[in-house]
């Protein structure tokens, strides 16, 4: 089992852009801030669950609410892709179908991840102290297949993204992250806070 500092110390592996921009590309590299920041925050979240005082009930609440908000936002951004990015690729990359799908499916590990990740959450929120070290495990478990999902997904989905989609099919994962995201939660996605 990983310590939180082993979770964090793997969530710091930040990736760059492995795509080189030609004139028959589109520039992806907005993604990878986007991953960057889920793997930051999963990465840090066995170690900010755990350092919570039992008797802190604003921590508690504080943290529980953000990765409420990350799991939320985990969500939106998954489902972005498989109505706008995957259908087209598929249609697009016949040679490509067996990894477009070993990566797409690779969603349902994650979400089974994050339905036991929430759980765990609303019951620390609610006040069973005993959940807190459940929560800090199922977090942690996410934070390590997400880094996995994401290197797959940035090692081989994007250079197809770059290749394959128009600048329009692109920009439209965005817009609908924004779009879909609870209107309350925007201003309860960034680490500041939690990090003080």
């Amino acid at each position: 089992m990983m310590s939180p500092a082993d979770h964090e110390r793997r969530g710091q592996e930040t990736k760059e852009p492995p795509v080189s921009l030609t004139d028959n590309t589109i520039d992806v590299s907005d993604m990878f801030p986007v991953h960057n920041t889920l793997r930051d925050t999963l990465a840090a979240a066995p170690r900010l669950v755990s350092e919570v005082d039992d008797e802190d009930r604003g921590r508690r609440d504080l943290i529980a609410n953000f990765y409420d908000n990350v799991l939320a936002f985990l969500h939106v951004h998954h489902h972005g892709e498989e109505i706008l990015v995957f259908p087209l690729l598929r249609e697009r990359c016949a040679g490509q179908l067996e990894m477009i799908d070993v990566v797409a499916g690779q969603h349902r590990d994650v979400d089974q991840l994050v339905a036991e990740s929430d759980e765990a959450l609303k019951s620390w929120e609610g006040g069973d102290v005993v959940a807190k070290g459940r929560c800090a495990q199922t977090l942690g478990a996410l934070g390590d297949r997400m880094t996995e999902h994401l290197n797959d997904e940035e090692q081989q989905l994007l250079p197809l993204c770059a290749t394959s989609l128009t600048e329009q099919e692109w920009g439209a994962l965005p817009g609908h992250a924004l779009g879909s995201f609870e209107e309350t939660r925007c201003g309860s996605f960034s680490g500041s806070s939690v990090n003080e």
